[in-house]
């Protein structure tokens, strides 16, 4: 994945999520329905990008399924964002 790809995540969403130091990228690129999310880390004195999380970006209003970003939050904290 070129590294132009990665955007950086709103730390707060309107969603309730909460991600800070994320990054996403679109899939397919440049503006895909789908997404993955990661947070950047240090590991043995190196910056990573941990994977946290594939799905859709965006649902319709009236969807109750997760978007990437509160499954990206879920796996972050453990529990879905509160709204």
């Amino acid at each position: 994945m070129p590294v132009e790809h990665l955007r950086r995540v709103h730390e707060h969403g309107d969603d309730g999520t909460v991600l800070p130091d994320c990054a996403k990228v679109y899939l397919p690129p440049p503006a895909g329905r789908f997404g993955m999310i990661f947070r950047a880390i240090k590991a043995e004195g190196r910056p990573l990008l941990a994977y946290l999380a594939f799905g859709v970006r965006h649902h319709p209003r009236s969807s109750r399924r997760p978007t990437v970003y509160q499954l990206a939050h879920q796996r972050l904290h453990g529990q879905p964002p509160r709204r």
